[in-house]
């Protein structure tokens, strides 16, 4: 991919502008502004592709002019176990040794909480809604999902003194029109595209990165159409790139590197400014309704590259250990699914290390499996190396389910 096409084709950040969502954000502020501490609690349902992760985004902008701490969490990335849910927690706040009840209750402003795709965490809703009551006065939540609160139970979760409950809708025209201008669509052409789009933002960027390439208006709000007019617009790398990211759980520049592409600096920047394309610390992905369409378009989904980001998740299974080794085997498990409406189902797992009360259960389940001989054969191993052993757990009970064995053959 040239730097003249990249040029062409890269979203600048005024393509990001925030748009809309006033009574929304003017909400947030007042909570925030409010000087009573009564664990407020905003709890935000809409549909996919509303812009839930925007508005949770320039929610945390609010926070840091405001200098409050922030923490986003995006409930896909994290097991479903109170454990899990924790640790992440505890470790995006940089508590260390510190509890978080401690280092929350020591600033002397808000301390705001943002959960992304809240509806994942649904089988943990008795132990949150504990959790939640539990946490300092000056704890403000928020909580985005794809569900209304009593579709999900979670209604529990707004009974507190200072709860509010909203539901995000389509842009108005006036909202349509002000984004697509800034995404640089003709004026005359807005009322056409809000007609077609009924003013969901996803379709509205999708028409804009459309006509970013081709500098046509492709009247569809079908999702796929329109991913196959971009990608009929883009180079070989940039398809490449763009498959790769709809395989892989997440997509970094390492990922890329192990393809041995050129330009992976210019083509990460390009996945980063693409309006579908999301970020986390984890790395880059697509939005959930664009990875889904993306499998049925004609994107070189081949075996090749499937096998090839497992195999570099394998790799990175070897070469870690602890929170990082989980990440991975999360990584190995997406890129081997088949069907891609699984695409995005949550792993409810546990990567743990050994326990020596875990010894008689994985060599049953050899022996199960694989017989008495090679339950004897994997014994001998087990007290040579036990630290070569990795154990797989259901999170509720804890008990052993499957488990991988790295062996060092020279010893």
């Amino acid at each position: 991919m040239s730097e003249k096409q990249l040029g062409d084709r890269t979203r600048t950040s005024s393509r990001r502008q925030f748009v809309g969502r006033t009574i929304e954000t003017a909400l947030f502020q007042s909570v925030l502004a409010f000087e009573s501490r009564s664990q407020p609690l905003i709890y935000i349902s809409g549909a996919s592709g509303v812009g839930k992760t925007y508005l949770l985004n320039e929610f945390t902008i609010i926070c840091q002019q405001l200098n409050i701490p922030s923490l986003y969490i995006d409930a896909r990335n994290i097991a479903v176990n109170p454990a899990s849910f924790l640790s992440v927690l505890q470790e995006m706040a940089g508590c260390g040794e510190e509890d978080l009840y401690e280092l929350i209750s020591r600033h002397n402003t808000d301390y705001v909480i943002l959960i992304d795709n809240y509806e994942r965490l649904t089988p943990l809703a008795n132990w949150l809604q504990e959790f939640w009551s539990q946490l300092p006065f000056n704890t403000v939540v928020v909580l985005a999902s794809q569900t209304p609160p009593t579709a999900n139970g979670s209604a529990a979760h707004v009974r507190q003194p200072l709860s509010y409950t909203l539901e995000l809708n389509n842009f108005s025209l006036e909202e349509s029109r002000i984004y697509l201008q800034h995404r640089e669509i003709p004026t005359d052409e807005c009322d056409r595209v809000f007609n077609f789009t009924q003013g969901h933002p996803l379709t509205l960027s999708l028409v804009a990165d459309v006509f970013s390439q081709s500098h046509q208006i492709v009247p569809s709000a079908d999702i796929t159409i329109l991913l196959e007019e971009f990608i009929s617009q883009i180079p070989a790398s940039g398809r490449i790139a763009l498959a790769i990211c709809t395989v892989a759980h997440v997509t970094t520049k390492k990922l890329l590197l192990s393809f041995a592409l050129a330009n992976v600096d210019e083509l990460y920047n390009w996945l980063q400014e693409l309006s579908f394309i999301e970020e986390s610390t984890l790395g880059l992905f697509p939005h959930d309704l664009v990875r889904f369409a993306l499998t049925t378009c004609t994107l070189n989904l081949d075996n090749p590259v499937r096998y090839q980001v497992r195999d570099y998740s394998i790799q990175r299974i070897i070469q870690t250990q602890g929170q990082q080794q989980q990440s991975a085997v999360d990584d190995y498990l997406f890129a081997t699914q088949l069907a891609p409406f699984n695409f995005n189902q949550p792993h409810n797992i546990l990567i743990d290390t050994l326990h020596a009360s875990d010894f008689s259960s994985l060599a049953a389940m050899v022996a199960n499996h694989e017989g008495e001989a090679a339950a004897q054969l994997f014994g001998y191993w087990l007290g040579r190396q036990p630290h070569g052993v990795t154990v797989v757990r259901r999170p509720d009970s804890g008990n052993p389910i499957g488990f991988m064995m790295l062996l060092d053959v020279q010893d």
